[in-house]
């Protein structure tokens, strides 16, 4: 509840300032580009004789009614145009204006109050004014396909109105999205782990006669995590995949950044099928610099990197603490400034600051600080030893299980 209000407040938006006739400019023939569309807005895969990545475009802001309507329309015609049934219905109900306010007002499922959250729970689609057909039975499995469908709608819609609020009060367009990712790739560069981050930049998109701005990230290096099972996760498990995970879980804990778990990241092999790297996408999670200062769970439910004022994992890269405990504030400021708004910009240096405190405490323990060669078996067996939670490497190791019982927590509730 709290993080809904402070969307909708402008607490989060910047007014980014961007010389579009300057960045990167890239004509493309429709053999060269792939359209992949996802949960929110669209994503194109781009492969040219001098350029591959990601583009994401940026989008102008509109009143929160037109963004809504403007979702709905690219959901049936470009997402799941095979949903005739479902739009007909849909279509049908938000007819009626008093059906259209309540889907405007559905919260979230985190909000215990919202109407998302009762929909969640009971899956009764007429809390949003979507009428079951009456011929459908209860639990059959025509009205559990009608269910869900309308369940994968409502989160498309929602995703559009959060990214909407999220950009409540930052000018034309819908610089949010974009703002994190380069912000979390300004902070990685400053700490060191620049190599984590596959590289983003703002660009210009000709495609289909249209002109796009946005903002093109390099592919990510090595190999998906989606999917692996737990015996594939453990041989690729490596003293460099703990030393590059516990250095992941600090930039994190920096950003407030909530979201990487394998699958958000790919691994770079060496000749052994060892993890010698991590390439780190999905830079841009909802609540990534979110103007609090205080210290977080993240990861998809890992343990606090922080406990008792010290670092709660056995050992740190020697580099990456060195960098922590000398970064100056005006660096921060300036890697920042163009991103971020200044409350952004304070929570995330109190934060460093935070973390500073708990590094200098615990490097009165011997062995804490390790150089780059000296991680080992050992590490790793003391790390996953039980004595300090659910680290991101006891996640990376056991996300076949974790993923599974999410999945089962998850599915149980709905149908």
């Amino acid at each position: 509840m709290v993080y809904n209000a402070i969307f909708r407040s402008g607490i989060l938006a910047h007014k980014t300032k961007v010389n579009w006739d300057k960045v990167l400019r890239i004509k493309c023939a429709e053999e060269d580009v792939k359209t992949l569309y996802g949960c929110s807005n669209t994503l194109y895969y781009i492969k040219t004789n001098t350029i591959e990545g990601y583009f994401r475009p940026i989008l102008k802001h509109d009143p929160i009614q037109l963004c809504v309507r403007k979702a709905i329309v690219e959901y049936f015609e470009n997402v799941h145009p095979e949903l005739a049934f479902e739009k007909e219905s849909v279509q049908k109900a938000l007819s009626e204006k008093e059906t259209f306010k309540k889907l405007l007002d559905i919260g979230s499922y985190s909000d215990p109050y919202s109407r998302a959250r009762k929909f969640y729970l009971t899956k009764d689609t007429t809390v949003v004014g979507i009428e079951i057909p009456q011929s459908f039975i209860t639990g059959s499995e025509e009205w559990k396909s009608f269910v869900w469908n309308i369940d994968h709608f409502l989160k498309y819609v929602m995703n559009a109105m959060a990214r909407n609020q999220r950009n409540q009060c930052g000018g034309r367009w819908e610089f949010s999205n974009a703002n994190r990712q380069m912000a979390t790739e300004a902070v990685a560069t400053l700490l060191g782990l620049g190599r984590m981050i596959p590289h983003s930049e703002f660009a210009v998109l000709f495609f289909r006669g249209k002109e796009m701005k946005g903002v093109l990230m390099s592919v990510a290096e090595g190999i998906s995590t989606e999917g692996i099972t737990e015996e594939q996760s453990s041989h690729m498990a490596s003293p460099e995949l703990q030393r590059e995970l516990t250095s992941l879980n600090v930039l994190d804990t920096i950003t407030f950044e909530r979201d990487h778990r394998p699958g958000n990241y790919n691994v770079v092999l060496d000749a052994r099928g060892k993890v010698k790297r991590l390439s780190v996408f999905d830079n841009d999670a909802a609540m990534t610099f979110a103007p609090f200062p205080a210290i977080v769970h993240s990861g998809g439910g890992s343990s606090g990197i922080i406990k008792g004022g010290v670092f709660y994992r056995p050992h740190l890269d020697k580099s990456l603490s060195e960098r922590i405990t000398t970064i100056k504030k005006r660096e921060v400021d300036e890697a920042l400034k163009n991103y971020m708004n200044w409350i952004q910009i304070t929570a995330c240096w109190r934060r460093i600051k935070v973390m500073r405190k708990a590094i200098m405490r615990s490097v009165r323990k011997e062995g804490f600080l390790l150089d780059r060669d000296e991680w080992s078996e050992d590490t790793m067996r003391e790390e996953l030893s039980g004595r300090f939670g659910r680290t991101y490497l006891d996640i990376f190791i056991h996300f076949e299980t974790i993923n599974k019982s999410f999945l089962e927590y998850n599915t149980a509730a709905p149908l």
